[in-house]
């Protein structure tokens, strides 16, 4: 299942950067955040060319792209663990954090100090991806 959803957020994703030529997205993917921390979201979205290009392997040092990562969370992890990777993406550059819990098939998207919780019908719309809009129901549908 995990698969299957991170095949279909990316999808939406990569149809919508792809038409307007504002980034890329990619799955699985280490992220170094800082000099001693590397994530690997489950779907990222990177902007503008210049910083795809420094996608670069953990080992590097370089500034790391900016991105919005996507992560499911996991039932072994706590709130507090969730907030803390939350944390580092924000303190990396990131603008925003996508979430989505599987026990509770819903979405989480902050976007500096604000959360949002969509859930069931909701339609996925951004700030940060003008023109972006995705039913929440179609991609959790499984969990």
């Amino acid at each position: 299942m995990h698969a299957r959803l991170r095949g279909r957020l990316e999808c939406s994703f990569e149809s919508h950067l792809r038409q307007h030529l504002i980034g890329l997205v990619l799955s699985e993917v280490d992220c170094r955040l800082s000099d001693n921390t590397v994530r690997r979201p489950d779907v990222s979205r990177f902007f503008s060319g210049n910083e795809i290009a420094r996608l670069i392997p953990a080992k590097s040092s370089s500034r790391p792209p900016r991105i919005s990562p996507s992560r499911f969370s996991s039932p072994s992890e706590s709130p507090i663990d969730v907030n803390c990777k939350t944390l580092q993406y924000f303190a990396a550059g990131s603008q925003e954090v996508w979430q989505i819990e599987y026990e509770n098939p819903q979405l989480y998207i902050q976007i500096n100090d604000e959360i949002r919780l969509l859930r069931g019908e909701a339609a996925v719309q951004n700030p940060l991806l003008p023109g972006f809009s995705a039913a929440l129901s179609p991609l959790l549908a499984g969990f």
